[in-house]
């Protein structure tokens, strides 16, 4: 399978418009689908829900329902949706500290190599609501599924330019 990860370049000259779709509880359509935030923080404003555009939360419903019917103890579980803006720049500005950039690199190329671990805020999908980070929770062990690696696990190997 070939596999294109989307770049920073690919995104930047798209324009985001306001289309009105509000903002609910990923569980709001199937109360089956988990839920928790397990790492960066958590947007104070909205408690412990998680949030997200209505159509994303139907569509994770359906999805939810699908993987059901495969395995009925497989459930999904959301671990971030929607945050504000300013937590958005928060965690980027975090990861471009901590990465390592001589002073040869051009501004483009610190954004593309940032954007690797967290989008560049303006072409971010969490600020809009159209991004959620899930794996899938096993209601048998109480644990979510391996996946390779750790929800939002960056090696500080892979932090180096």
């Amino acid at each position: 399978m070939n596999v294109k990860k989307i770049l920073y370049s690919d995104l930047k000259n798209i324009r985001s418009i306001e289309n009105g779709d509000e903002l609910i509880p990923v569980n709001h359509y199937d109360s089956t689908i988990r839920y928790g935030y397990e790492y960066f923080t958590k947007p104070d404003a909205f408690g412990d829900d998680i949030l997200t555009r209505k159509t994303i939360a139907k569509k994770l419903a359906c999805v939810n329902e699908q993987l059901r019917k495969t395995r009925k103890n497989f459930v999904l579980k959301v671990t971030y949706g929607f945050r504000p803006l300013s937590l958005q720049k928060e965690y980027f500005e975090s990861v471009k500290e901590r990465l390592s950039f001589d002073n040869n690199v051009t501004h483009s190329q610190i954004l593309e190599e940032v954007h690797k671990y967290i989008a560049v805020p303006f072409t971010a999908g969490h600020p809009a609501g159209a991004a959620v980070d899930v794996t899938i929770f096993d209601l048998d062990s109480h644990k979510t599924l391996d996946m390779g690696s750790g929800v939002n696990n960056i090696e500080e190997s892979e932090l180096m330019y």
